[in-house]
């Protein structure tokens, strides 16, 4: 899906959401009357973009014990 030349003109929890083992999103060229606020949720999302945006905040949310919040982009240790 693309989304594109976007203005957000209201304050929103998450902004722009990917959700569970969402793929193929691209959300470009777009901005807000604040921080877009770019919500990744838990179950494995996967190759989605982020471009060419305004500002945007990284906030994490949800339960600790759910999952954790970010995971490194190639694996450690190899």
């Amino acid at each position: 899906m693309l989304v594109e030349d976007f203005d957000i003109e209201n304050g929103w929890r998450h902004s722009l959401t990917v959700d569970h083992r969402s793929n193929g999103t691209v959300f470009s060229r777009g901005s807000g009357s604040l921080p877009l606020s770019l919500d990744h949720h838990r179950g494995s999302p996967f190759e989605n973009l982020y471009t060419e945006l305004g500002d945007y905040d990284f906030s994490s949310g949800g339960s600790a014990c759910a999952a954790p919040t970010r995971a490194p982009a190639t694996p450690t240790g190899t």
